[in-house]
Order: structure tokens, then C-alpha cells, then sequence
């Protein structure tokens, strides 16, 4: 078998397994209280499951025979994991809820990130995009982006006007939306 078919098979395994870990683990752990889901959420899904078809498209295609997607994939998993653990006993809400959040979460990843969930999902959309030449994935990971950022900005707007507001913006001055800080932590 070719190398790169062989590659392009792997990767479109590894990327499959790994987003259908994330949405399995996701529908579970975040709480809706409505009948429905915020239309943005629907959106952020319906997003998902189109880059995922236009991955699985482009990588059918065109696939490049690199390693980084696979390695993207487990840095994903492994973020969403221990995301999905600091949380575990508080109650989360999917993106787009117009709810004030009950609690500001600053340990586990949150201490590097504030929104370390959107995290690992751009890790694996990074991960679809480097896995292939086609310029299609890249289009889309920069469209989750702007998705993440308005969500992230939803939510953080959220908790600029509960009881947690000065925790907020002295958690904001010292972490990253998306990158740690680094230069900060001591």
C-alpha cells in the first residue's frame, strides 16, 4: 500500500475516533435547562460535522504524510480530558447559553487558559488542516476560530456581570483566552 494512502487511512481514523470522543463526552457533560440548545451551539455542531466532511473530502484527496495531525489529535484528547475532569463537578453549559455562569473555574487548565475547552477543539481542527494540502480545512479552522472567539467573548461578557466580575477581570489580566501566558505564571 502507498504511504500516503496508508497515512491518509490513519489520520482519517485518528481524527474520526477523536471527534467522536469529543461530541460523545461533550453531549454528556455540558447541561442544557431548555427544551433546545442556544441556536449558537447548533451552529458550532453543524459547523463541526461540515469541517469534518470536508476533511475526510480533502484528505481523500490530497492527503499529506505527516505525523503532526496525529500528535494534534492526542494533545486535543488529552486537553479535553483534563478539561472535562476540573469540571466534572460543576455544572457547564453549552456555548451560547444566556445564563450568568455560577462559578469562575481558575485551576487545572483554566490556570494556563481561560477557555480551555475551544482549546482542544481548534487543536483538532489545526490537526485536519496540517493533515492535508488542500486549502479547504484551513478556510474552516479559521471559521471555528471566529466561532470559539465570539462564544468565548459571550461567555466571558456572562461573567463580567455576576458575583464573580473582579475575580473575572484579575483572572483576565493574568491568562490567555487561547494562549497561556507563559511570561505570567510563576
Amino acid at each position: 500500500m502507498d504511504r500516503g494512502i496508508w497515512f491518509a487511512i490513519v489520520t482519517a481514523c485518528a481524527s474520526l475516533a477523536s471527534f467522536g470522543v469529543i461530541t460523545r463526552v461533550a453531549g454528556r457533560h455540558f447541561v442544557n435547562y431548555g427544551s433546545r440548545p442556544p441556536r449558537g451551539t447548533i451552529f458550532i455542531v453543524a459547523m463541526a460535522f461540515i469541517s469534518v466532511g470536508v476533511f475526510l473530502r480533502a484528505i481523500s484527496t490530497v492527503p499529506l504524510v505527516t505525523p503532526v495531525p496525529l500528535v494534534l489529535y492526542a494533545c486535543s484528547l488529552a486537553l479535553f480530558a483534563c478539561t472535562v475532569h476540573t469540571t466534572r463537578e460543576m455544572t457547564f453549559r453549552p456555548a451560547f447559553t444566556d445564563v450568568v455562569p455560577d462559578s469562575l473555574v481558575t485551576h487545572g487548565p483554566y490556570r494556563f487558559v481561560r477557555h480551555p475547552f475551544y482549546v482542544s477543539y481548534l487543536l483538532y481542527h489545526l490537526g485536519n488542516a496540517l493533515a492535508t494540502t488542500s486549502v479547504l480545512p484551513w478556510i474552516l479552522l479559521n471559521a471555528m476560530f471566529l466561532i470559539y472567539l465570539a462564544a468565548a467573548r459571550n461567555e466571558e461578557a456572562y461573567l463580567a456581570q455576576g458575583v464573580h466580575a473582579e475575580a473575572q477581570t484579575a483572572y483576565k489580566r493574568r491568562t490567555g483566552m487561547f494562549l497561556p501566558h507563559i511570561w505570567r505564571h510563576r
